[in-house]
């Protein structure tokens, strides 16, 4: 992260944690993958990678992407099976995900995020690469 650097010595650099794409319907799929705050059930966005991720989507037209915020209690929970939390960016800036701003980082509560297997969430991102989007539906888990 230290490629590029500020003049003062701080990291001009950012990552995103996933990017996937469908050649044939030019679909774009970002995600940003935080575990929660030990001890608190929310994660935590800086303000650097949250204005990247908006200039991002201001980029490229709503129905060509989908920038997905992701949060697990642990990165080592990698089995199907095993449940992380979701939303999207543009869940988030439209304020059907609730968040709060603290110094200009994005806080994101677990119980306002939407619970789903590893294995439900790639089948739901590779249906979104298969077909143009349009909207997208979670299914919470029962």
């Amino acid at each position: 992260m230290g490629l590029i650097q500020y003049p003062d010595g701080n990291n001009a650099t950012n990552d995103i944690d996933f990017v996937s794409t469908s050649f044939k319907n030019e679909v774009l799929l970002f995600g940003e993958c935080k575990q929660f705050v030990n001890g608190k059930n929310e994660i935590w966005i800086d303000r650097t990678k949250w204005y990247m991720l908006k200039l991002l989507a201001s980029k490229i037209k709503q129905t060509s992407r989908k920038i997905f915020l992701v949060g697990t209690n642990n990165y080592s929970l990698a089995r199907p099976t095993d449940i992380l939390w979701q939303t999207t960016l543009d869940s988030v800036l439209r304020r059907e995900t609730p968040a709060q701003t603290c110094c200009g980082n994005i806080i994101i509560q677990k119980e306002d995020m939407i619970p789903t297997t590893r294995e439900a969430f790639s089948e739901l991102a590779n249906q979104l690469l298969r077909h143009p989007i349009k909207s997208i539906t979670f299914q919470n888990l029962p």
